[in-house]
Parts: structure tokens; C-alpha cells; sequence
């Protein structure tokens, strides 16, 4: 399983991580670093940050500012973000995830700076296309 940017919340995942267990052998997220994250105007003049920003920060009935898997600060194993849900789900990610721009060799590479970049571009194109012709490696 492969995913780009997800903006599943932590509890969503968590709540099904014992199928993901059973039933997924392999995964990799591919994710914008936090800096990328917040630094990019996604409804430009009017809402400075990134899409996933602002699902987590307005969009959630929940809760404001929820926990979303797409996101780097959720992962950062600090307060407020440490409740047991997202422990579980960064222990079954771990090493499992993409921080763009980054370049870890073949299948864990990504350029993109902005979520509508993963699908144009060619590091996170040739990452998945290496997944698909020689699986996800370590």
C-alpha cells in the first residue's frame, strides 16, 4: 500500500490498524516535511498554509487541530501529540514514511513541495515506479 499525503486522522487509522496488520504486508507515506507543510499559501491570500492544515485545523467536526497521518508535527512524539492512538499508528509507520524533499535511495525518494506535486513529480514517480517492479525493499 502506498499513500500520498493522507489526510486520514490518526484515530481513523488506528481504529483499523488490526486490518492493516492482517491484510497489508507492506507500506510507505509519502508526506510533505512540516516546513513545506506551512509554507505554502493553499487558497492563496486568504489561508497561508497547506490543504492538510487546514482539514486538521477548520474542517474536523471533532476536534480543531486533529491529528491527521499526513502531517509531520503529528509524528514528533511530543506533547500534545503523544495520546496512545498516534503511538500505535507512528510504531507501525515507522520507517515507513517519506519526509519530501527527501532522498533515501530507490523507492524512497520524493521532490514535491506542494500535495498536488506527488503525482508530477519524477523523484516520487520513479519511487513508485521501483515499488511496483521491485517491491518496497527496507
Amino acid at each position: 500500500m502506498v499513500l500520498l499525503a493522507p489526510a486520514a486522522t490518526f484515530e481513523f487509522f488506528d481504529q483499523h490498524l488490526a486490518t492493516f496488520k492482517k491484510r497489508v504486508s507492506n507500506i510507505r507515506v509519502f508526506n510533505l516535511n512540516d516546513d513545506l507543510e506551512s509554507d505554502y499559501w493553499e487558497v492563496p491570500l486568504l489561508y497561508n498554509r497547506s490543504l492538510l492544515y487546514l482539514v486538521s485545523g477548520l474542517l474536523e467536526e471533532q476536534e480543531i487541530d486533529m491529528p491527521i497521518v499526513g502531517m509531520q508535527r503529528f509524528f514528533s512524539g511530543t506533547d500534545p501529540y503523544i495520546t496512545p492512538a498516534i503511538k500505535r499508528v507512528t510504531d507501525y509507520l515507522d520507517g515507513m514514511v517519506i519526509w519530501s524533499v527527501a532522498n533515501y535511495g530507490p523507492g524512497r525518494q520524493s521532490a514535491a513541495e506542494q500535495h498536488g506535486g506527488f503525482n508530477n513529480d519524477s523523484s516520487t514517480q520513479s519511487s513508485l515506479c521501483h515499488i511496483l517492479s521491485e517491491g518496497f525493499g527496507t
